[in-house]
């Protein structure tokens, strides 16, 4: 389901519902079957619960980032991880409900630590709902 400004619905949860920027959701559903429903799992949770119940090898924060300029906003940004796969994203409103908005993917990670231009691009991608 599309919202029609470049989201799609993953999720709806008491806690918050999940979207993926449709340019994510398209990447993520080309990923091995078997780590995609992982994932979705951890979005069920996150989306259910929140992300007390995630340890942090599967859900976490990475870093936050200044987006906008001077007058702009920190965003921080977290990754919900799957075995050489991440989704990056934070939390925000979307229809007037809490969110977590995955706007970054890292379909093929090689090393566990967090590629920055990729946590940085998952902030800036964020800018137009913020």
């Amino acid at each position: 389901m599309t919202n029609g400004t470049d989201l799609e619905l993953v999720c709806e949860g008491d806690h918050c519902d999940v979207w993926l920027l449709l340019r994510v959701a398209k990447a993520f559903r080309s990923v091995d079957a078997k780590q995609r429903a992982r994932i979705l799992e951890l979005m069920r949770i996150l989306s259910r619960d929140g992300k007390t119940y995630l340890a942090p090898d599967k859900f976490r924060f990475e870093e936050r980032f200044r987006v906008g300029g001077a007058s702009g906003r920190d965003v921080p940004v977290y990754a919900i991880k799957g075995w050489k796969v991440r989704i990056y994203g934070s939390f925000i409103q979307v229809q007037g409900r809490n969110a977590f908005v995955g706007s970054e993917i890292d379909p093929s990670k090689k090393q566990n630590a967090a590629d920055r231009g990729k946590l940085e691009r998952a902030a800036l991608n964020l800018v137009p709902w913020l």
